[in-house]
């Protein structure tokens, strides 16, 4: 089974995402790292975010592996580097990138077919993993989710993360491939009222009505 979950940055996805995979015992994945990863080496080799060809020449060669969920690019662990405000402020351009996308989500169903996953991005439900048995899109306002990146990190003040979150939804709503939308067939919750627990017990319960109706589980 394929759950997936969509929706803007700092919804809450990954959180969601991970106490789903714990309660089920499924593989987790964060599209949003693949691009990361992109950004990553694309920093490391002074390649511009504007260079599209250079761009998706690194997405098709990147020479990334995975273990036990650990992303490693040229055999170096580089998890620690995946969330720096360098990587935040080059990974949404780049992974606007048609070529980079197709690239990606090609290493994305390669590397986790024939698997029980939970995966969360920007369009799990509607390009990568269309055939999803549970689709969930997640959304907040943005203030609400400035508020709690800016009480999660700490970093910069709440308007300079106000802005930053309003660029990037700007550019994952326009981005003319894998743009952030609403599957037809997904679940949509507004978490911005919610706290954590009652948003997963809302989606624990969906996923378990699905589940019934496949006899899964």
């Amino acid at each position: 089974m394929i759950i997936a979950i969509d929706g803007p940055a700092g919804v809450g996805k990954s959180t969601a995402a991970h106490r789903i995979a714990e309660q089920f015992g499924f593989q987790f994945l964060n599209s949003g790292n693949f691009y990361r990863c992109v950004a990553f080496y694309a920093l490391k080799n002074k390649i511009s975010p504007e260079d599209s060809a250079a761009l998706i020449e690194t997405a098709e060669h990147l020479p990334l592996t995975l273990q036990n969920g650990v992303f490693y690019v040229d055999g170096e662990n580089i998890e620690p580097y995946l969330h720096t405000h360098e990587i935040d402020e080059i990974v949404a351009p780049i992974s606007a990138v048609p070529g980079v996308r197709a690239a990606v989500n090609a290493l994305i169903r390669r590397l986790y077919r024939n698997t029980d996953l939970v995966c969360e991005g920007r369009d799990m439900t509607t390009v990568v993993f269309p055939e999803a048995e549970v689709k969930i899109f997640l959304d907040a306002s943005p203030e609400v989710r400035a508020d709690r990146r800016f009480r999660q990190h700490g970093e910069n003040d709440y308007g300079t993360v106000l802005s930053a979150i309003k660029k990037r939804d700007h550019v994952d709503i326009n981005k003319p491939i894998g743009n952030l939308k609403i599957a037809d067939d997904a679940l949509y919750i507004d978490t911005s009222e919610m706290d954590p627990e009652t948003v997963l017990k809302k989606i624990f319960n969906y996923i378990n009505a699905k589940a019934g109706e496949r006899n899964e589980f």
